[in-house]
């Protein structure tokens, strides 16, 4: 009989061990998708000015 309430205390630490990795990897992703919107954003900026930098010296200045 010890046997078996070792073989559960085995299985309640295993499965309290896979909750802990479940929660982190969601953390993890939840980071991951912050960063990844952050760079978008970043990128998006810069093509933004990048393009009006471009327009404006195609542009005659008396069109200003």
């Amino acid at each position: 009989m010890e046997a078996g309430r070792a073989l559960e205390r085995h299985v309640a630490s295993v499965h309290r061990g896979m909750v802990f990795l479940q929660r982190e990897h969601l953390t993890l992703l939840a980071g991951l998708h912050v960063e990844i919107r952050q760079q978008q954003v970043s990128c998006d900026v810069t093509i933004f000015f990048f393009n009006l930098s471009a327009l404006a010296t195609e542009m005659p200045f008396s069109s200003f």
